[in-house]
């Protein structure tokens, strides 16, 4: 009974204390049961908000490109070409309102200002801009509305109730709540510990309360405190801080000042007729005429006594000697022609004594007989030294044709057979290309042409066709029409054949394909002054620097050439 006593006390002084906490707060509520009493109406400005991409106009032409920005007093003025977006500097631009006539001044190549005190008022204005440069002369007209400044700004930042500072904004279920598990919490406590310590657990609670942080909450339990307010889109904020994104759509918004920046450059696409492009593999071939081989024409060793080995990549002169072979038998055939010698040194032996008893007989025996003796010697000494020759020579290779050693098959002391390659040489002012075509229709070709790995483009010469399959493909040879080509022996390469047949297709530069998210093969379309979307295209290559787009694409599309890879990076 003392218990309750101690505690109805402490749960009326609780509940006058939740009481006299949210009785404090404002009776302006947010959706939910609130008081919209004492509320002002909105005013128009305050329903509608300026945008970003409001305050701007955009006029265009054939030519030119305009897109006009209110700020700060002034109309900025971006001008480029229609064709390509590149600005027009040096331009004379003027600008007629209501019957004055104002001359803008250019602040950086295609940039134009002129001083407009009226883009502070609201309203819309009929304008009337004057272009001659150069390159174009223009009369462009249009229309430029000055949205009002929202109101919203002010009300949030003022307050409409000061009382609610510091205090959260919740609806009566969530009071109720809150103050029946205050009232639980403080019985507790007071059943278990002490007076003192269950008024520091009040006082505590109270504090916590008082001291959460001001959220501002909309529609339920929304946190809009974050939210940037109307100030966000002045005019100042759409020159210095208005930025690129990406709509869901997959197409892209670009401001001007931005699109100076990435150097986004433009071309009108044109339907035309284009040659139909086969890509075929193949691979360099060293030409007949400009390589050749060095080979063993019997069984040896290599020796390096008199001539050292050429190396890899060594230029060498047709009928250098390039190294020797010391021919070798076997022991049977070397016995033989050691006694071939044996027999041939004494054949000469008594040749010799023979020749010398008939010169001593000279004018008691003929003539004849000397000079037969003296010729029988000649024979002989050459057949032992053809014998000696073999058993002891040494056998010269000589280069068949002028040019590089691409290939050293042997080591000095290497014992080698007959036939086999020892030197390769190619003269690499000439190179051929194989190439293997699946179809027949691209043996009926205009040109051809090639590139190797470092980029460079290479005119390819129809030399003939093979009347036989290579792997189910029909082989085709070509020259390269360049001296000394880049090019290395087996090197592989893709060659581009563009037939005699024609397909309608667009001609632009490579630079401006770009990969899709899924891989697929993308060009952008400068669909709007600020404005780029993405399209799918079919395509072929007519040459290293330029594409044939096929499908995909519309007659008089501007499609991005430079900046495309950039754009594609926008989120």
């Amino acid at each position: 009974m003392k218990c309750y006593r101690r505690i109805l006390p402490l749960v009326l002084t609780s509940l006058l204390t939740l009481g006299a906490c949210f009785g404090g707060l404002s009776n302006a509520w947010a959706h939910g049961g609130e008081d919209h009493s004492s509320e002002a109406p909105a005013s128009p400005a305050a329903e509608t908000p300026a945008l970003p991409g409001q305050n701007k106009t955009v006029l265009s032409s054939d030519t030119v490109e305009l897109v006009a920005l209110a700020n700060n007093q002034a109309l900025l003025i971006y001008l480029d070409r229609f064709d390509t977006n590149q600005p027009i500097a040096g331009a004379f631009v003027s600008l007629e309102l209501n019957g004055e006539e104002t001359t803008a001044h250019e602040i950086q190549p295609g940039q134009y200002r002129v001083d407009a005190p009226w883009t502070d008022t609201a309203g819309s204005y009929e304008l009337l801009i004057t272009i001659d440069s150069d390159e174009v002369s223009d009369l462009l007209d249009g229309t430029l509305v000055i949205a009002p400044i929202s109101t919203a700004t002010v009300n949030n930042n003022t307050g409409a109730n000061p009382a609610s500072a510091g205090f959260p904004l919740l609806d009566s279920w969530q009071l109720g709540v809150a103050g029946v598990t205050l009232v639980m919490v403080l019985v507790i406590l007071f059943c278990v510990r002490s007076r003192a310590t269950t008024t520091a657990t009040a006082a505590t609670l109270m504090l916590a309360l008082l001291a959460t942080p001001e959220p501002v909450l909309a529609h339920g339990e929304e946190d809009h405190s974050s939210d940037s307010s109307a100030d966000a889109y002045t005019g100042q904020m759409l020159v210095n801080g208005e930025k690129a994104r990406r709509y869901p759509s997959g197409e892209v918004y670009l401001p001007k000042p931005n699109q100076r920046t990435l150097s986004i450059t433009t071309q009108l696409a044109t339907l035309e007729n284009v040659p139909t492009t086969y890509q075929l593999t193949a691979h360099v071939v060293a030409s007949p005429n400009h390589s050749g081989q060095v080979q063993a024409a019997q069984d040896g060793r290599v020796d390096t006594a008199k001539v050292a080995l050429p190396h890899l990549g060594q230029w060498v002169e047709q009928g250098q000697l390039v190294g020797h072979i010391r021919p070798i038998a076997a022991r049977f055939e070397q016995g033989n022609q050691q006694a071939q010698q044996a027999e041939l040194s004494s054949s000469l032996r008594l040749a010799e004594k023979r020749h010398a008893r008939l010169i001593k007989l000279k004018g008691s025996v003929p003539q004849k007989e000397i000079d037969e003796a003296l010729n029988q010697i000649d024979s002989l000494k050459a057949r032992l030294f053809a014998v000696v020759k073999s058993l002891r020579g040494l056998e010269p290779l000589y280069a068949p044709i002028s040019g590089y050693i691409t290939a050293v098959e042997v080591t000095p002391g290497q014992i080698v057979e007959s036939q086999n390659t020892l030197f390769e040489i190619v003269d690499p002012r000439r190179m051929q290309v194989e190439a293997l075509a699946y179809d027949r229709q691209t043996t009926l070709m205009e040109s051809a042409y090639s590139v190797n790995r470092a980029g460079d483009q290479l005119d390819l010469e129809l030399l003939g066709v093979g009347v036989s399959l290579k792997g189910h493909a029909i082989p085709m040879l070509f020259e390269v029409d360049a001296d000394n080509p880049p090019l290395a022996i087996g090197e592989a390469l893709t060659v581009f054949v563009a037939s005699k047949q024609r397909t309608r297709g667009m001609v632009l530069p490579r630079s401006s394909l770009v990969k899709g998210s899924q891989g697929e093969d993308l060009v952008w379309v400068h669909s709007q002054a600020e404005r780029f979307a993405p399209k799918a295209v079919r395509w072929s290559t007519l040459n290293k620097d330029h594409i044939a787009v096929i499908d995909g694409l519309n007659d008089g599309d501007r499609v991005v050439i430079q900046g495309a890879t950039l754009l594609s990076q926008i989120r």
